[in-house]
């Protein structure tokens, strides 16, 4: 599996704009083969700073998505209302949280 861990940030006028960017990607993104889990989250310490955590099964699948639609999209409209800080990648055997009943 590979875990992809991406933070950004923007500014207070952006903020409606990074939302709903986030939204449009988180759900076309969910709708790509392969994909575990894609989510986006904000700093409970700061409104204006938000993750993005991507679970995906394969390297193929991971692959594919960096030359799909929704990435392509988030990237194309990311530079009027937000800014990357960090990405951070990691590769293992990592499993899905299911809670007991």
């Amino acid at each position: 599996m590979i875990l992809i861990d991406v933070a950004l940030t923007t500014t207070e006028a952006n903020r409606g704009a990074l939302v709903s960017l986030l939204g449009q990607t988180v759900a076309g993104s969910e709708a790509e083969p392969g994909c575990a889990t894609y989510r986006a989250t904000v700093a409970l310490d700061d409104p204006l700073k938000f993750h993005i955590l991507e679970l995906w099964e394969s390297e193929s699948a991971y692959l594919a998505h960096c030359k799909g639609a929704p990435l392509a999209r988030f990237l194309e409209q990311l530079p009027g209302c937000g800014t990357i800080v960090s990405i951070n990648r990691r590769a293992g055997p990592f499993q899905l949280y299911e809670k007991k009943a």
